[in-house]
């Protein structure tokens, strides 16, 4: 994991006595008074969160709590219900007992927090029914508050939440471990799996266990990704031998490079939501042509000759649902509509040529730094709608890209 785990407590430490102390912390800074330490950065910055969301201690309702509805889990996406044959297979090799005959409960839940499916004793199990941490409840921080769960959504990192932690009191008796599990393909949240027991049986290696768990998951989803890749090399392998000089290309509907015969090429390529609708600009190909095949795309350049600087034009008409953005680059051209936020992204990049950081877009747009997340995926989904006009590292348009903004 690139983020350092930073456990509730530390190795050694009774994880009771830890939690008398949380309380004490939660009723003063719930109180406003002064407390007897202060929360680990991580919870204070959650619990303004569950604040925000209009949320009391004493009044947190899962929104999923009846049995009846509980049982009406909307359907799962396919890589979701991939997850849960991956984590059964994975689960005997750390179980030791502690999952099946013991207190700790495993659960794992869709990109949106709410549970898809849960594994532990019987005894476990129904403790859990008892605050609605039950298939198909959402646990959202704006749901249900501090959650470990929620939490690592909100982060996109593990966390631990322990005891007092929790937002929601009756929550408090519980302690939580949980992490995201990150899509190697799209680099999107696909779940999150979490480990939770009694506050006093927590240890502190549950967030370091929660954490293999997920990447024990993406390592397999990587795999199953590499074999996905062999199958398109194989079954487009007559197309890869009936082209001329032109650049091509074999990749997965998310543009993940199979097989190709240009240098230029890359392991992805950024493309558009229908990238089979029209011409295509790419910087690798110029102008290129995308064929579908089943489970992604062959793209042929249509010309080896780069665009010059200036070429390349990217018309934005404001109106009252957003724009209209046009696209003009060589022999390409198409046009898409877009929403407000979007414009509003599209217009601070332009505004900064030399580039600007998904911080600085998130002050400008909204104000304040803390929304990087959002700009990110902002910008994915105008990189999706118009191609590659926009690069990273800091925000910037494409070299030889002229914007213009009505």
């Amino acid at each position: 994991m690139a983020n350092e785990l930073e456990s509730s407590f530390s190795t050694g430490e009774d994880p009771v006595e830890y939690d008398n102390l949380l309380q004490e912390v939660f009723r003063a800074t719930s109180r406003g008074e002064r407390a007897p330490a202060r929360p680990r950065p991580l919870i204070s910055a959650s619990w303004k969160r569950s604040r925000r969301a209009g949320l009391r201690p004493d009044q947190c309702r899962c929104p999923m709590h009846s049995p009846v509805r509980a049982r009406r889990v909307p359907s799962r996406t396919s890589t979701t219900r991939q997850l849960i044959p991956m984590l059964k297979q994975t689960l005997p090799q750390h179980d030791n007992g502690m999952f099946e005959n013991g207190s700790y409960l495993v659960v794992l839940t869709d990109a949106e927090a709410r549970i898809v499916w849960r594994y532990g004793s019987t005894e476990a199990r129904q403790r859990a029914d008892s605050i609605g941490f039950v298939k198909g409840a959402l646990w959202r921080e704006s749901t249900v508050g501090t959650n470990a769960i929620g939490t690592a959504l909100a982060v996109r990192h593990p966390v631990q939440v322990h005891g007092a932690e929790h937002f929601c009191l009756a929550h408090q008796r519980w302690s939580c471990a949980a992490a995201p599990i990150i899509d190697p393909r799209s680099r999107a949240c696909l779940g999150i799996v979490n480990i939770s027991c009694t506050v006093a049986e927590a240890h502190p290696a549950m967030l370091a266990l929660a954490s293999l768990l997920a990447h024990t998951l993406e390592m397999e989803l990587h795999e199953a990704h590499q074999h996905e890749l062999e199958r398109l090399r194989t079954i487009s392998w007559p197309m890869q031998h009936t082209q001329g000089d032109e650049p091509w290309a074999v990749t997965d509907r998310l543009g993940w490079v199979a097989a190709t015969n240009s240098a230029s090429a890359g392991s992805r390529f950024t493309l558009p939501e229908h990238p089979d609708r029209d011409l295509l600009w790419l910087p690798e190909f110029g102008s290129a042509k995308a064929t579908s095949l089943p489970g992604g795309w062959f793209i042929q350049g249509q010309t080896v000759v780069e665009a010059e600087p200036g070429e390349n034009r990217l018309q934005i008409t404001r109106t009252s649902g957003g724009a209209h953005v046009t696209m003009d680059a060589g022999d390409v051209h198409w046009s898409v509509e877009i929403p407000p936020r979007q414009v509003d992204v599209i217009t601070q990049i332009n505004a900064h040529r030399d580039g600007v950081s998904a911080a600085d877009l998130s002050e400008a747009i909204f104000g304040d730094r803390t929304h990087t997340v959002t700009v990110r995926a902002e910008v994915s989904r105008i990189r999706r709608a118009l191609g590659p006009v926009i690069i990273a590292a800091p925000y910037r348009f494409a070299e030889g890209m002229r914007v213009e903004i009505d």
